[in-house]
């Protein structure tokens, strides 16, 4: 489970900084050493990060919420507030194209926090390259305590090309613990369509599993697929379940959970479908906006004893990117098979709803932790602009920079990686 939950410390961060940034992201200074101390000040009223960052953690299942699965076409919609906000902002973003495109490498501008410091420094201590999805891995697997006291560590990774998943929790375990690490991963088979992810060189293929035979694809919106792999591996007990699932190919986060909707759920049905008493899940999304996508996650809440919204130090500024973290998996009624293929049928009609209305605590939490991250992203669109609009303010290039080396090493503690 999570070694700690901070909704309510960065509920109030969070929104001072949103507040902030509303007001200063379009100030305009002269490089002149006059300007410097407003300029930082400035910088520093819109960072999100305090000077001790964590992932921010916060708790979606509360209580034991009353769930029953029925086919339902009206379920109540959740009133989500500054979405239009945000819409516009992104609008605005996109405004300054131009201008991005004019400062892309321009070396001595303020850059933002977080990136190529931190898996330049990672790829120095393991003297091995690393992906952004191999940093978030290891910042989940740092923030929780998901593995149980077994000999062998044994993990399955849905939706896993190019394989950074399997990678970091490999490395993870041999930093941590003196056990074994077992796995299987799948994906969708690559074939030949270049828009596919191709496995990673490093994974062995022989733990690479795309379903039956050559028939196999890996595609998890297929009821026969996810029958083939609960059947394949139903006696093995899997410590983590992990889904990778979707690229963050829209800045409109409508189009972009109704394109990953189906697979998030089919992702979801067979970490299900695996899972014994004890298993956890994380699962990947890009927001919460669409009545389906929370209905996913209300569902998500029957299986598991703890589940979570996670906004990590690690995720891109201006996306929407979560993840769910699902610690011990405790469903335990006897009609399990009848709700596993009610999911299947759900999954294959993929329309309307399967549950008639969300718990007024769930709503409340949805609201609560939406708006934090609305703000947040917010935020971090008007950092952006705000460093494009001063991108010849070279004054404090190197401030900024120490603070950017700061925050990197920071991590690397936070993470616990040694040489």
């Amino acid at each position: 489970m999570a070694k700690y939950y901070n909704y309510d410390n960065y509920k109030s961060y969070i929104k001072n900084r949103f507040r902030n940034s509303q007001t200063d992201y379009k100030n305009k200074f002269i490089n002149d050493t006059k300007n410097d101390e407003k300029f930082l000040l400035s910088y520093e009223s819109m960072n999100v990060f305090p000077i001790y960052p964590r992932p921010i953690i916060m708790k979606l299942k509360t209580k034991d919420f009353d769930i029953n699965l029925e086919k339902n076409n009206n379920l109540q919609s959740i009133d989500l507030k500054l979405n239009d906000i945000l819409i516009d902002k992104i609008k605005e973003f996109k405004s300054y194209n131009s201008l991005f495109g004019k400062n892309k490498n321009l070396d001595s501008k303020v850059r933002r926090f977080f990136d190529y410091e931190i898996k330049d420094k990672i790829a120095e201590i393991l003297q091995d390259k690393v992906s952004n999805a191999w940093v978030k891995m290891y910042e989940i697997l740092s923030s929780y305590t998901l593995f149980s006291d077994n000999d062998t560590l044994k993990t399955f990774h849905l939706c896993e090309h190019p394989g950074a998943f399997v990678l970091a929790t490999q490395e993870w375990i041999k930093q941590n613990t003196k056990k074994e690490h077992s796995f299987v991963f799948q994906s969708l088979k690559p074939n030949n369509n270049p828009q596919i992810f191709k496995p990673d060189d490093r994974i062995p293929k022989e733990f690479l599993d795309y379903g039956n035979d050559i028939k196999g694809d890996g595609d998890l919106t297929k009821r026969q697929n996810i029958e083939y792999y609960r059947k394949k591996y139903k006696d093995v007990y899997y410590d983590l379940i992990t889904s990778d699932c979707g690229l963050n190919f829209s800045d409109d986060f409508t189009q972009q959970e109704d394109g990953l909707y189906k697979i998030f759920l089919g992702a979801l049905i067979c970490a299900i479908g695996l899972a014994k008493q004890g298993t956890n899940y994380i699962y990947k999304m890009f927001s919460f906006n669409e009545t389906k996508t929370i209905e996913l996650m209300y569902i998500t809440c029957m299986f598991f004893e703890n589940v979570d919204v996670v906004r990590l130090m690690t995720d891109k500024s201006g996306s929407g990117e979560i993840y769910i973290i699902c610690t011990n998996f405790n469903y335990s009624n006897k009609n399990f098979n009848e709700v596993f293929n009610l999911l299947l049928d759900y999954l294959e009609d993929n329309k309307d709803f399967i549950i008639k209305k969300f718990d007024k605590e769930f709503i409340k939490n949805i609201q609560n932790y939406h708006k934090l991250l609305t703000m947040r992203r917010i935020t971090n669109y008007n950092m952006l602009i705000f460093r494009q609009i001063n991108a010849d303010y070279s004054n404090c290039v190197s401030y900024v920079k120490r603070l950017t080396d700061y925050y990197a090493d920071y991590f690397i503690e936070y993470i616990g990686l040694k040489r």
